[in-house]
């Protein structure tokens, strides 16, 4: 039988903050006192969605959704 990847609570609940706020924008900062974690953890979760393009980084350093592709 095959296992899956654990689900990890954080990045569901970052997601869910994100999906039910489209104009949301967060800090690794925001993001750490909002999920209770250090600012590190956040900043890798900003990072792993930014890769898989959910997220966008802006300039500033905060993090919105990305923009949907069509394809």
């Amino acid at each position: 039988m095959f296992a899956g990847e654990p689900i990890d609570i954080d990045v569901l609940r970052l997601r869910h903050e994100f999906l039910t706020r489209p104009d949301l924008r967060l800090s690794s900062q925001t993001v750490a006192l909002m999920l209770d974690i250090s600012r590190r953890r956040a900043e890798r979760l900003l990072e792993s969605l930014a890769r898989e393009g959910f997220l966008q980084s802006e300039s500033n350093g905060d993090f919105r959704r990305g923009v949907a592709r069509l394809t």
